[in-house]
């Protein structure tokens, strides 16, 4: 209801807003450069299909928007002109920290140095106060990008 008291405020105290002839509101569609560019290292860049993170003149393809905001990037736009002379490094799948649930078999993961380790016991949220609210839910493809590691007892 607030942003409807805003809307009215301002369309009283602008005239253009008040004559009949209002203009056409077009969303823009914001496009990157169209050339190969040169992306410093610790940018992700989306292209209009994938995102890739760029490290070292290397760019890796992030597997999902979950694996994305597990990372907590801002996306800079692109194409894939703009990367076309960048070399493909790998997949970038969980940032280290994320717990992560396999849908396809219920098992739960930390995500430690790359690997997924099992963990086998509830106590684990309360011993170290992660809010079960933060599990991710992840396809199995997700999840098997990272090796297994020691399970959590």
């Amino acid at each position: 209801m607030l942003s409807r008291n805003i809307a009215t405020a301002f369309y009283k105290r602008c005239p253009m807003w008040k004559s009949k002839n209002k203009p056409e509101l077009t969303p823009v569609k914001i496009v990157g450069p169209l050339v190969p560019t040169v992306y410093p290292s610790g940018v992700a860049v989306f292209d209009g299909t994938n995102t890739y993170f760029i490290k070292n003149n290397k760019k890796y393809r992030i597997i999902s928007q979950r694996a994305l905001e597990s990372w907590g990037f801002k996306v800079w736009y692109g194409s894939p002109e703009s990367l076309s002379k960048i070399v493909l490094g790998g997949i970038l799948a969980f940032r280290d920290g994320s717990v992560i649930k396999d849908v396809s078999n219920g098992k739960i993961y930390l995500v430690v140095n790359g690997l997924k380790q099992h963990i086998t016991t509830p106590d684990f949220f309360t011993k170290f106060g992660v809010d079960p609210e933060y599990i991710i839910e992840v396809s199995a493809k997700e999840a098997d990008l990272h090796k297994n590691g020691e399970p959590i007892v």
